[in-house]
């Protein structure tokens, strides 16, 4: 039987976002910096993204949400195919 697999359009980014995905490096960020960074709203990353399953953990402290560039880069390439 034939698998289907299911298009996620929430979350989706404009073809000038995905060519900043190379600025991101492989270090920890913010929200607010990814956000900056490739230029979406903050409120994005947890809206969608965490919900979704991006790769993310947090600080020391357990307050702050910190994502790799370079792991993102690769979740969200892999999640969201060309359709």
């Amino acid at each position: 039987m034939e698998e289907k697999t299911k298009t996620i359009m929430q979350g989706r980014l404009s073809g000038t976002q995905r060519n900043r995905f190379p600025r991101l490096l492989d270090m920890m960020y913010t929200p607010a910096e990814l956000a900056k960074e490739i230029g979406f709203n903050r409120r994005q990353v947890y809206r969608v993204y965490v919900k979704l399953g991006c790769p993310h953990e947090y600080s020391n402290n357990g307050r702050k949400l910190m994502i790799n560039g370079k792991a993102f880069r690769e979740w969200y390439q892999e999640t969201y195919k060309k359709v």
